[in-house]
């Protein structure tokens, strides 16, 4: 079972690796764009210290700062989080891990002056189920929308 849900997280991030963007159909710039990423607790509070069973949610923002609306095109999953072994570089979880994503080209739309959020929730267990032990973890996080890429490491010990 531990080698199926590898081979998933493998192909969930080698699919949203691959971008679908095409130049005719952006309109706006990417540069209007102002992206922040953090580690919130179960009340909504930005954290990068847990206990064992708290529950953490990642939230990415984007928020168009430009005064023209923001149109491009990406693939499923259009973001990518990962929680990696410091050091090592081991994914010990992925936000996508256990699932599928047909390789279709959508639109994402942010109108000026308007932000979008991504959020996903985790509840510190590794792929296997199993709780991450105390310790010290690297949050990545990369994104398929326009050129945007990878998102500055986040730190989040749990304690």
């Amino acid at each position: 079972m531990n080698s199926l849900k590898q081979l998933l997280v493998s192909i969930s991030l080698c699919l949203s690796v691959t971008t679908g963007v095409a130049d005719e159909n952006r309109t706006g710039s990417m540069k209007d764009v102002t992206v922040s990423f953090e580690i919130l607790d179960a009340n909504g509070n930005p954290t990068a210290r847990f206990a064992p069973g708290e529950k953490a949610t990642f939230r990415i923002e984007l928020t168009n700062t430009g005064t023209q609306d923001l149109h491009d095109t990406y693939t499923a999953p259009g973001y990518e989080i990962g929680v990696y072994q410091p050091g090592t570089g081991t994914l010990l979880w992925a936000a996508n891990a256990e699932m599928a994503f047909i390789q279709v080209i959508q639109e994402y739309v942010i109108k000026a002056g308007e932000t979008k959020r991504l959020e996903n929730p985790w509840d510190l267990r590794d792929v296997d189920g199993l709780p991450l032990p105390p310790g010290h973890y690297e949050v990545r996080a990369s994104l398929n929308i326009g050129q945007l890429g990878e998102l500055k490491p986040l730190s989040l010990t749990v304690k």
